[in-house]
C-alpha cells in the first residue's frame, strides 16, 4: 500500500517536472488522473529549477564576479525550462497590446511570432531580475532564487482554480483545466508556503503576501481583459510573481 502510494506521487511529480521543463524526466504514460495529481508538485518543481540555477550561481562564482555569475544563473534556469514561462510572457504582452478585441487578443498570443510589446515586456522582465538580484547580497541570491521560482510556479494553482480558462482543452493548460480543486490548491499552497518560510532571506510573510498579491491582480487584469485566462498568461503570472519575489526581496534586504 505504502509501497503503490510513493509510487503514484513520484509519477505525479515526474509528470510535474515534464510539463513545466525540459528536464530529462520518464513519464511511462499518459493517465488524466495523474495529470490531476501533479499539480500540488508545482511548487516543488519551482525548487529544482531554483537549485540548478543556485548551482550555476556558485560555480560561477568561482570564476567571475557576481554580475556575471547572475546572468549565468538565470540562462540556466532558462534553458531548464525551455524559456516556457518566458514564451507566455511575450505572447501576452503582444496579445493585449497589439489586439483591440478579445478575439483579436487571442488570435494574437497564438502567434508563434514575437513583436514589440512581446519584445519589450521579456526584455523588461529580465532586466527586472537582474537588477534586483544584484541588489541582494551575494550570500542570499540562492534562497532568493528558490523563493522566486517557487511561487512563481505555485502561482499557476489559484488561477487555474478561479479564473476561466479560455484555451481550450488543446491549449497549453488544457490537461490541468479542472484539475486543482480544493484540496490541492491547499497542499500546493501548503508546499509553497513551508518551502518560502524554511528558504527566504528576509521576511518569509512579506514575500508570501507579495506573491498571493500579484495573484490577485492578475486575476482581475487578465479577467477585466480577456474574460479569463490563457497558458500564455499564466505564463505571463509566473514571471510577474518571480519578478516581484525578487523586488521584495531586494527591498527588504537593501
Amino acid at each position: 500500500m505504502i509501497g503503490s502510494w510513493i509510487t503514484a506521487q513520484w509519477r505525479a511529480f515526474a509528470s510535474a517536472i515534464a510539463f513545466l521543463s525540459r528536464l530529462p524526466v520518464r513519464v511511462v504514460e499518459y493517465d488524466a488522473r495523474l495529470v490531476a495529481k501533479s499539480v500540488i508538485y508545482f511548487p516543488v518543481v519551482g525548487v529544482v529549477i531554483a537549485l540548478l540555477s543556485a548551482a550555476a550561481f556558485l560555480v560561477a562564482q568561482v570564476f567571475w564576479q557576481t554580475p556575471v555569475a547572475i546572468v549565468l544563473a538565470m540562462i540556466t534556469s532558462i534553458v531548464a525550462t525551455g524559456a516556457f514561462h518566458e514564451d507566455g510572457l511575450a505572447d501576452t504582452a503582444d496579445g493585449l497590446g497589439g489586439g483591440w478585441t478579445v478575439d483579436d487578443k487571442l488570435r494574437i498570443m497564438k502567434d508563434s511570432r514575437i513583436g514589440t510589446y512581446g519584445g519589450l515586456a521579456l526584455m523588461t522582465a529580465l532586466l527586472l531580475k537582474f537588477s534586483a538580484l544584484l541588489t541582494i547580497p551575494a550570500e542570499a541570491i540562492p534562497q532568493a532564487l528558490i523563493c522566486g521560482h517557487v511561487l512563481g510556479r505555485w502561482s499557476i494553482l489559484p488561477m487555474l482554480r478561479y479564473c476561466e480558462y479560455l484555451g481550450g482543452v488543446e491549449g497549453t493548460g488544457g490537461p490541468f483545466v479542472g484539475a486543482v480543486d480544493i484540496r490541492g490548491l491547499m497542499i500546493g499552497s501548503a508546499l509553497a508556503s513551508i518551502l518560502v518560510v524554511v528558504f527566504a532571506p528576509s521576511n518569509p510573510m512579506v514575500i508570501l503576501l507579495c506573491g498571493l498579491l500579484l495573484v490577485l491582480l492578475s486575476r482581475q487584469f487578465f479577467t477585466a481583459r480577456l474574460g479569463g485566462i490563457t497558458g500564455d498568461t499564466l505564463g505571463a503570472t509566473n514571471q510577474l510573481v518571480e519578478v516581484g519575489v525578487y523586488l521584495v526581496i531586494a527591498a527588504t534586504m537593501g
